[in-house]
């Protein structure tokens, strides 16, 4: 498997404390952000059916798992346009996929609240709040997010769709971590010089809350909703985070 894959996903190919790789082999899923463009209204389960991983319903196949292995291949579409750990990334390409970001995770996070207002969803940690620090990384390297009216997906409209969602979200976090050390060596950057958004919480922290994060989207699965519908939501956000880099970086 390539370097740059493993990287991605957590799995660094040096050896690192204990803590530390468990925290990343968890699952570093990285993603980041969307927006408007041509995708089925609804990303329903029987779009999506051919996806699944045998053994969907089995007792001992988490959400997590099935979750990591449906979205592979979106996954790796998406690494592959924002380019963010290749050696030829320039600054000006680096604050562009922050602005495509931005304009993914500030609607994006909006409708997190919206849904949540309205339904008695309990999470057991805050909901996500990090296109503030995208706001305030390009600000701080001169740049200005481009306004737009688009809203990356349509809202919410189920727990299934909501944790869907909130896994790409998490699981980028978590994959930042990954991204902010690369970054950081590049150019020198630091939390208050241009990467909070990849800095997040740091790794300790940014591991506990995707612990958290795992442990509700098991008890979402095992509530009643159904994990094609989860998978559904989590493919559709990556292809919407795909169409909006694309849209703003060009094809890769």
């Amino acid at each position: 498997m390539p370097e740059i894959f493993l990287l991605i996903m957590g799995i660094s190919t040096h050896q690192k404390p204990r803590s530390l790789n468990k925290v990343q082999a968890d699952g570093a899923r990285w993603a980041a952000a969307g927006s408007r463009c041509i995708l089925p209204a609804s990303m329903d389960s029987a779009a999506l059916g051919e996806k699944m991983p045998d053994g969907l319903t089995s007792s001992i196949r988490t959400i997590h798992q099935c979750l990591r292995d449906s979205t592979q291949a979106d996954h790796r579409r998406l690494e592959s346009a924002l380019k963010l750990l290749d050696p030829q990334l320039t600054r000006d390409r680096y604050c562009r996929v922050l602005g495509a970001f931005h304009g993914f995770y500030a609607p994006l996070e909006a409708q997190f609240r919206h849904f949540r207002r309205s339904t008695t969803l309990t999470l057991g940690f805050a909901l996500p709040r990090r296109a503030a620090l995208l706001g305030a990384d390009l600000e701080l390297l001169g740049w200005s997010p481009a306004a737009s009216d688009d809203e990356p997906l349509r809202e919410i409209q189920s727990i299934a769709e909501f944790a869907g969602r909130l896994y790409v979200v998490e699981g980028a976090a978590l994959g930042g971590q990954v991204l902010a050390r690369s970054l950081g060596g590049r150019w020198q950057l630091q939390r208050n010089s241009g990467l909070a958004f990849f800095t997040g919480s740091g790794v300790l922290e940014t591991g506990r809350r995707w612990a958290r994060v795992l442990t509700w989207l098991e008890s979402v699965a095992q509530s009643g909703a159904k994990a094609r519908d989860m998978v559904a939501a989590a493919s559709a956000t990556f292809r919407a985070l795909e169409c909006r880099v694309v849209a703003q970086l060009g094809p890769s």
